[in-house]
């Protein structure tokens, strides 16, 4: 069982989460992207708990429905951003809101309050993922990841880059060759 909780965004956010989940006989919860994975469901009264659990520390529990939508959303997105192209970003939420089958107002505004981000915002950040991605793995360089991920050339790559990670592609290219040269 997945379960979306808003706002889930540092370590210190997962720690209250797992701790909260622990305590309530949950110990193995998995956590990644804004989630935790349970591997059974929670009892209601364990739910209202870890509703208020979470609640005292800012962050939200998300009903069934909108954590599957949500899931929906971002595996749309992904299967997306994962094409040989992807599709130009000014579509991209066309393309989920027809894929998922629901309107752009409600996923707008669930992504905001899964997020607290805008959906254009949110297909950035999960554009410049696959970047990271693929400068690990693939190891492409920034003008054809610029034309696969539909950037409009590699400066506004490396200028969005730099301004959601903090760091350069290239920069964040060496650190990753580097952790990786020291793990073996």
């Amino acid at each position: 069982m997945k379960l979306y909780i808003k706002y889930m965004v540092s370590m210190r956010c997962t720690s209250i989460a797992k701790k909260a989940l622990a305590d309530l006989g949950y110990p193995n919860a998995v956590s990644g992207k804004g989630q935790i994975q349970l591997a059974k469901d929670l009892k209601a009264a364990d739910r209202k708990t870890l509703t208020s659990l979470l609640k005292k520390s800012g962050m939200v529990l998300l009903d069934k429905e909108k954590s599957q939508l949500f899931e929906a959303i971002d595996l749309t997105l992904d299967e997306l951003l994962h094409k040989t192209v992807a599709p130009s970003p000014d579509i991209i939420p066309q393309l989920i809101e027809k894929q998922v089958n629901e309107s752009y107002q409600k996923l707008t505004h669930l992504i905001a309050e899964v997020k607290g981000i805008s959906m254009d915002h949110y297909v950035l950040i999960s554009r410049i993922e696959v970047v990271k991605e693929k400068l690990i793995y693939e190891d492409l360089n920034l003008s054809a990841l610029a034309v696969k991920l539909g950037f409009k050339n590699r400066s506004t790559l490396a200028y969005q880059f730099k301004k959601v990670t903090g760091l350069s592609p290239t920069f964040y290219k060496v650190l990753r060759k580097k952790r990786f040269k020291e793990a073996i």
